[in-house]
């Protein structure tokens, strides 16, 4: 066999799914070639590594912890998740809410009609004190040195 096929090969030797006649002839190939010698033995030392880490124990308070920090953050969900009948009422009372600022502006604007009557009232107030300073400072222009 070539270097070529055989390198393609050794993943499955470390992995251990070959037939025992292929397993054979590429130990056979490794006994004698350097170079796929050392690419079986980087394979190996990969999958030794893999096992290591799979094996390591898992620290005993673990579990402890983790379902600590779930609680913590489903507790903000449950309290998101109210009854029926609480959603309902906030949306009813919201309604409620803005139909009685829609009434509340109905009903002043029915009664502007009295302060409409008051400002006509007032400008002829107005209009009757200035016709009166307008007199009052004509007779007193008089009073005045011009330059």
């Amino acid at each position: 066999m070539e270097c070529k096929n055989i390198k393609k090969k050794l993943i499955f030797l470390v992995e251990k799914s070959l037939g025992p006649d292929e397993e054979k002839q590429l130990l056979f190939h490794l006994e004698s070639c350097a170079s796929c010698r050392e690419q079986y033995e980087f394979f190996k030392g990969i999958e030794n590594l893999i096992i290591e880490k799979k094996s390591k124990d898992v620290s005993p308070y673990f579990f402890t912890k983790l379902s600590g920090r779930l609680e913590s953050i489903s507790s903000p969900e449950q309290s998101e998740l109210r009854p029926a009948w609480i959603r309902i009422m906030h949306g009813g009372i919201l309604a409620m809410i803005i139909i009685v600022a829609i009434i509340s502006g109905f009903l002043l604007g029915k009664n502007d009609s009295k302060y409409s009557n008051n400002k006509q009232t007032a400008k002829k107030t107005d209009n009757t004190i200035q016709k009166e300073f307008s007199v009052y400072d004509n007779q007193f222009a008089d009073n005045f040195p011009t330059y």
